[in-house]
């Protein structure tokens, strides 16, 4: 409304200027002109001076709203047809990927102690996985729509994030950067838990950063609240953002009240999972043990915190490097063009970026990255880096920054299907290609084996497909042998759902003396003592028929078959060690 204008007059001018068919035709001819010059954040600049009393301007601004509206959901439903299509195409048919069994097995008993899942027990997750699987008819349809939705929630809180940071005609800029991102794609193929890292991380980031910009409370509140739900979905979360998260109340000033309070509701968010994950556990002290058994396990190997030696802990953080930062190839050429081009809020911008992410960084150079997909707190920060730095060089240029958005979508493209180095190639889909060939022969090639009668696999721990084997052919058992170089030899008799460990002192695994024995180890070929040949069923797979007292020499153990005669009831005996 024009300022100093009494309300009155101006509503009976506005009528006047909707009604007369002179202001009707100058209305479309002004729509004409401004609907594809006008930005709806530039609308209080295309002031009413020339706009009568104001109702053109307000309605144009309407219609420029209706507008933006409609591309918001035609981009989405683009989005989303790009993110199906992308990833239903790829996902392999099974579940090849050692934690996607863990999840699995979750499903039907929520148990973090038996691994189901792994620590430290992704309690929402799991419960999203048991609300898909009534509605789906199989657990990897289950898992492809999970990834599909969690992918879909951090591609529209990072949406949301850039429209906030750039514009809402920007604000597509990153979650397009984020949709083919490598690590991110890869996730969604065979480990769709760790997406919850992308769309936990960018919910909190977004309720950070309308905190900082409305100098709110409130905000900081929810996004305190945010880190508290998101951390049901991936607990690592609530340390990876707990730097963004202080550095944002520092900047609102918040009051003690206010922290108290933002300090109450993540505690309440927690109190809505951690009650359930404790009780599954066995309790607090438990949980607490199994979470130092598994750190230890996982981080002693490539930390220098946990004793890794210092080759072993650089390898580690350039991993953490190179996978966090892959898909910045796609924008960061860019870079050296817009120094002069960033304003005061997008250098404001830098600063809320490199708080979200540095951090996160540092936590997996130095703690603990196993796979390109772990760094997906922080990749979104990337993503949003790159759209700042595409959208500094096209405001105001629609077709070059078509030209760029689309060189980094193809760039982003060609970095997933194409490594560009050794530890790049882990981010690829080379790496799921490579697991779907290892883990699906095995299945196939075991089960074959198993129609002519009962058969034996036998895995070393560290050798890949024991745990999918068992998930899928619950029927055949399996021996694990767990340790190397120790006494006792510890051994871990599989069958279905069960498990029982037994230790051998004089390092001896004993074998069925009946049935056909399954060997699975794609470098190391057992040796029978007698010089029986085995058959090599695939560069993985190796059998031969059990008979009793016969040896074998595999991946540095002894192995031995009874000395039963092979008739049905010794079979049913010496086959599984849960029918003694």
């Amino acid at each position: 409304m024009t300022k100093g204008l009494n309300p009155t007059e101006f509503a009976n001018i506005a009528g006047a200027e909707n009604e007369v068919w002179w202001y009707r035709g100058i209305r479309r001819t002004l729509f004409g002109i401004l609907d594809p010059l006008v930005k709806k954040r530039d609308l209080q600049t295309a002031l009413e001076d020339g706009c009568g009393a104001g109702y053109d301007a307000a309605a144009f601004e309407q219609r420029s709203g209706q507008t933006i509206w409609l591309q918001r959901v035609i981009w989405f439903l683009v989005i989303c047809a790009g993110l199906f299509l992308t990833r239903w195409k790829l996902t392999p048919a099974y579940l090849v990927t050692f934690d996607e069994i863990n999840f699995a097995l979750a499903v039907d008993q929520f148990d973090p102690a038996l691994h189901q899942p792994q620590p430290p027990g992704y309690p929402l997750f799991v419960g999203l996985l048991k609300l898909l699987a009534l509605a789906l008819p199989n657990i990897e349809t289950t898992f492809l729509m999970a990834a599909l939705l969690v992918s879909a929630a951090a591609l529209i809180f990072l949406w949301g994030l850039c429209e906030q940071m750039l514009g809402s005609e920007l604000g597509l800029l990153g979650p397009l950067l984020l949709l083919f991102n490598p690590a991110f794609w890869l996730s969604s193929l065979i480990n769709p838990a760790r997406l919850t890292l992308a769309a936990g991380a960018t919910a909190v980031a977004y309720c950070a950063w309308r905190a900082c910009q409305r100098n709110s409370p409130r905000w900081l509140v929810l996004a305190a609240t945010a880190l508290g739900i998101s951390a049901g979905f991936q607990p690592t979360l609530a340390v990876l953002l707990l730097p963004l998260w202080l550095w944002c109340a520092w900047r609102v000033r918040v009051p003690w009240t206010v922290a108290t309070l933002a300090l109450l509701c993540f505690g309440a968010a927690v109190c809505t999972w951690l009650p359930s994950l404790l009780s599954a556990a066995g309790g607090g002290r438990q949980y607490l043990d199994l979470l130092r058994s598994y750190s230890s396990e996982q981080f002693a190997g490539n930390s220098s915190l946990f004793g890794a030696s210092l080759s072993n802990a650089m390898r580690m953080a350039w991993r953490a490097l190179i996978w966090s930062c892959l898909g910045a190839l796609s924008w960061i050429w860019l870079t050296p063009f817009v120094a002069r081009r960033l304003s005061h809020r997008d250098n404001f911008t830098i600063r809320f970026l490199a708080v979200w992410f540095f951090p996160g960084l540092l936590f997996y150079a130095i703690f603990h990255v196993g796979d390109p997909d772990h760094t997906l707190s922080i990749i979104p920060a990337t993503c949003a880096a790159g759209a700042l730095i595409l959208a500094s060089l096209t405001r105001g240029a629609a077709a070059k920054r078509a030209a760029l958005v689309s060189i980094g979508v193809l760039v982003n493209v060609l970095l997933f299907f194409l490594p560009v180095n050794r530890t790049a190639r882990a981010s690829t889909y080379v790496a799921v290609q490579i697991l779907r060939d290892y883990i699906v022969p095995i299945r196939e090639d075991v089960r074959r084996l198993s129609t002519s009668g009962p058969v034996t696999a036998v895995f070393h721990e560290s050798t890949p497909g024991w745990r999918q084997l068992s998930y899928y052919e619950p029927r055949i058992p399996i021996i694990v042998v767990l340790e190397r170089n120790s006494s006792p030899v510890m051994i871990r008799h599989i069958t279905g759902r069960q498990a029982i460990t037994q230790a051998s002192s004089d390092g001896t695994v004993v074998l069925p003396s009946c049935g056909m024995l399954a060997w699975v180890d794609p470098q190391i070929r057992p040796v029978a003592s007698d010089g029986a040949a085995l058959r090599q069923i695939d560069s993985s797979v190796f059998s031969i028929p059990a008979a009793p007292n016969r040896s074998f020499e595999f991946d540095g153990f002894h192995f031995v078959s009874g000395s039963e005669v092979c008739n049905t009831g010794a079979r049913a005996a010496v086959h599984s060690p849960y029918a003694r």
